[in-house]
């Protein structure tokens, strides 16, 4: 059984194609194309797909809570959320967020998987801005 049997193959994440063939798309495939994935869904709004109109995350929509512990729980609700209903090919162990960089408006959240069939235990890092424009200039 190869990769592609269950765990897909995509367009590359950003779209890029094929240095001297326009026309041929950069496809990935495996443990690539699921962090890619993920990456996609994490940055995708509720709503923002017409034809799939619940697809997405509300991360965004967090961009401007105070950080607290119920942002924190949000987030990896959230998160959850979207993997249970939108990335079949994994098992979610856990979902940590780190906020050592809070002061410069960072939150890390590692989502820990494992790829179902092959029993491959992964991580995905997603880093989270929380305070967008800071460090702008005064007057």
């Amino acid at each position: 059984m190869s990769d592609l049997d269950f765990k897909g193959q995509g367009w590359a994440f950003p779209p890029a194609f094929v240095k001297g063939l326009s026309t041929t798309v950069v496809l990935t495939s495996g443990d690539r194309n699921i962090q890619e994935n993920l990456q996609i869904l994490f940055n995708t709004r509720i709503g923002e797909r017409l034809m799939n109109f619940n697809y997405g995350t509300k991360l965004k929509a967090l961009v401007f809570e105070n950080q607290n512990p119920s942002l924190f729980s949000s987030i990896k609700n959230t998160i959850t959320n979207a993997l249970v209903l939108y990335e079949p090919r994994i098992k979610l162990e856990s979902v940590d967020i780190t906020n050592s960089s809070a002061q410069d408006g960072l939150i890390e959240v590692q989502v820990t998987y494992t790829v179902l069939k092959t029993n491959h235990r992964a991580n995905f890092v997603y880093p989270f801005y929380i305070s967008e424009g800071t460090h702008l200039r005064q007057g």
